[in-house]
């Protein structure tokens, strides 16, 4: 065996005897779990990176990649992402709102409340009806402030922000997800009575439905 093959092996050898470098975790849960991105593989952003070497500071295109990116779990590229267009789009309710909902995806509360805050001073609020929550930056944008302040254990500020959420609340999703925080921060404040009449027009056979439907009928 000839000096190069024994070499080669020596280094195969060595290499499979490391362990793979762990990725650093995009978050650690309340509970001590380190949580992980969903992927890494960058094959799936290649058509969205093709559009924006083209096009690299249209807003829709960062918008999209940065929804990409959420969807992979990799939360803090979305969030450099978001600075990135804030740069370019300074002032813009939508990026702050989602620059928001990643820091609480880390679990940054104190960012989160910042940005989300500086949402709702950038954006015009006008109560709309009939509007799937997906689409409703009036109610997302309290809805998603009165979280970071819940986690936060400042129920007083998180109840007044979740009734905000709850007025411009335009489906069903957004209404139930805001009437179970409402009860929820009563509940921690102690106001059991405030609670149950938050939750007493929701009964059965109303046409609702989903988890925060069932939360609030238990």
């Amino acid at each position: 065996m000839n000096w190069f093959k024994s070499s080669l092996i020596v280094i195969l050898i060595v290499s499979c005897g490391k362990e793979p470098v762990k990725p650093e975790p995009e978050a650690i849960s309340k509970l001590g779990e380190k949580l992980y991105s969903g992927s890494n593989n960058d094959s799936l952003l290649m058509e969205i990176d093709q559009k924006l070497s083209l096009n690299p500071n249209n807003l829709d295109l960062l918008l999209e990649k940065g929804a990409k990116l959420e969807g992979l779990k990799r939360f803090r590229e979305a969030i450099a992402l978001y600075t990135h267009s804030l740069n370019l789009n300074p002032n813009t309710a939508e990026i702050f709102k989602r620059r928001g909902q990643r820091y609480i995806s880390v679990r940054d509360w104190d960012k989160a409340i910042e940005d989300l805050t500086q949402a709702g001073v950038h954006h015009n609020f006008i109560k709309a009806n009939n509007l799937k929550y997906t689409d409703n930056l009036n109610w997302a944008i309290w809805y998603y402030l009165g979280i970071c302040y819940y986690f936060k254990a400042e129920f007083e500020m998180a109840l007044d922000v979740f009734q905000k959420s709850y007025e411009y609340s335009a489906d069903n999703v957004s209404l139930l997800a805001s009437i179970n925080w409402v009860y929820n921060c009563h509940r921690r404040l102690g106001r059991d009575e405030e609670a149950q009449k938050i939750v007493a027009p929701i009964q059965e056979g109303m046409g609702y439905s989903g988890n925060y439907y069932k939360c609030i009928l238990v």
